[in-house]
């Protein structure tokens, strides 16, 4: 995922599987800053961990929070690795061993047992046979990493074996001209490449066969949507959230290989998130879209409220779902489920509802 990043606004919101949240519905949050322990006040990005602790990122230093309280993590320069196919911002994936983020032809890693910056993170990938210069760095959904190198291979290291391999050459040529791939995902041992011009390739996991080819964008779209991609999957289907000069939806059914457009807009959409009934939500520049599993039901959740009665309309920018079934977090975080905003200010605001068995 290429996600510009515009410092004008952040907005993450953290939102629980037992929640749902009807658009006419007011939200009071109380602000989490430095007088709570944060290191500082100006959030860019948050991630969560497998124990349901959050990885905070402020402007200078990164925070792990469990719910309470925070520790401090400090990036040095022996704790980047260069890659050289990333152009974006922030971005950053999570598996059972390190916290990955790739940031402007940056990527960096995070012990979690350690909790600390590892030296070199590129270093981790040579010790899994990936000894080549790394152009970009993806992490699926079972936690098996994709990476490509400068000499346009995809490795594939399977998290279940262990085991790495080259699964595919000339990545970047899938129709014989020039497309730099954008994300990776993997469904019931299909692997679909995601390219900046709308194309998706569809491959078979096991043998590395090319199944076909599709592509999501009309000839006259790809230049409108060609600037960002995310992507993310729920059952058997696949959506998508582009950008460029406006902002689109897409969802692809896999068993029908069939496009529907889902949203299509004159202003951006940042990020999109499953929850566990499969209803989509997607983050934007004017607040926060429901939309239910059946694509049916569509609603604008524009604002948000503060706890001294100050409306908050501003950009929204990223979700995690988080509840008490794996939360390891203290026990007034285990009780409850919650929404974490990141207002316009840069500020983390923290919205915390019962969660009832």
């Amino acid at each position: 995922m290429n996600i510009n990043f515009r410092r004008k606004v952040l907005l993450g919101l953290f939102l629980c599987c037992c929640v749902f949240l009807n658009a006419q519905q007011s939200f009071v949050f109380t602000a989490i800053d430095s007088k709570n322990g944060l290191s500082e006040n100006r959030v860019r990005t948050i991630l969560q961990l497998q124990d349901g602790r959050m990885v905070v990122t402020t402007e200078g230093v990164t925070n792990i929070y469990d719910g309470t309280s925070f520790k401090y993590l400090h990036l040095k320069g022996n704790n980047i690795s260069r890659l050289t196919g990333y152009t974006g911002f922030h971005h950053g994936y999570v598996d059972k061993e390190y916290v990955w983020i790739k940031d402007k032809g940056k990527l960096m890693g995070i012990d979690i047992k350690q909790e600390r910056f590892v030296s070199k993170p590129d270093s981790i990938l040579s010790k899994l046979g990936i000894r080549e210069p790394i152009a970009d760095f993806f992490v699926d959904a079972s936690q098996n990493y994709w990476v490509l190198t400068s000499s346009d291979k995809l490795f594939f290291r399977n998290a279940k074996n262990g085991k790495t391999s080259i699964l595919l050459k000339n990545v970047s040529t899938p129709n014989g001209t020039k497309g730099q791939l954008y994300d990776v995902a993997v469904v019931k041992q299909q692997l679909f490449l995601f390219y900046r011009n709308g194309l998706i390739v569809c491959y078979d996991l096991k043998t590395a066969k090319e199944l076909y080819k599709t592509n999501s964008l009309s000839n006259q779209e790809q230049s409108k949507y060609n600037n960002t991609l995310m992507v993310v999957q729920s059952d058997n289907s696949l959506y998508q959230i582009r950008n460029g000069s406006k902002g689109v939806m897409l969802g692809y059914d896999i068993k029908k290989r069939k496009h529907t457009k889902i949203l299509e807009t004159d202003y951006w959409l940042n990020t999109i998130s499953v929850d566990n009934k499969g209803n989509l939500w997607v983050s934007c520049a004017i607040g926060l879209w429901f939309i239910d599993k059946n694509l049916k039901e569509k609603q604008l959740i524009p604002s948000f409220k503060l706890v001294d009665g100050t409306a908050v309309n501003t950009e929204a920018r990223h979700f995690i779902t988080i509840h008490k079934a794996d939360s390891g977090l203290a026990h007034s975080i285990m009780d409850c489920c919650i929404i974490i905003l990141i207002d316009s200010n840069l500020r983390m605001l923290e919205k915390r509802f019962l969660e009832h068995n």
